[in-house]
């Protein structure tokens, strides 16, 4: 697994971002750019290759799978009141965790690809920024 610094992490990176989904909620957004999204797929890879090596089978990695990303958004989400939390209860870590959960599930078929994330270029965040200062 790739370790980067929390200091090093910005909303945008170099090619953009990539925001993650989860049951129709925006958990967060992640830098392209010090890490690609073969990077992430790839550490999607390893996270369900180290649960078959440690004796997992499949159906109980995809239950761990989506009880991390239950927990994140429960956690991001209050489903009585439709309001979000502060974010700042998760960490950086926490976040990438989800992240590679999640592109497990895609990468095992039970979370449609484009139901999942969807990718910004650099560009069109800047764009969104200025709009939004204006």
């Amino acid at each position: 697994m790739y370790s980067i610094e929390n200091n090093m992490y910005k909303k945008y990176g170099k090619d953009g971002q990539v925001a993650l989904y989860y049951r129709d909620i925006l958990i967060c957004m992640m830098p392209l750019g010090v890490m690609s999204m073969e990077d992430y797929k790839h550490n999607a890879n390893l996270l369900i290759l180290d649960g078959m090596r440690d004796g997992l089978k499949v159906p109980n990695i995809i239950h761990a799978c989506r009880l991390f990303c239950e927990s994140i958004r429960y956690l991001t989400w209050d489903n009585n009141k439709k309001k979000k939390y502060k974010r700042k209860e998760i960490s950086l870590e926490d976040y990438r965790l989800f992240l590679g959960s999640l592109f497990a599930l895609v990468k095992l078929k039970i979370i449609d690809e484009d139901d999942a994330y969807m990718i910004f270029t650099k560009n069109a965040v800047q764009k969104s920024r200025k709009k939004r200062i204006t």
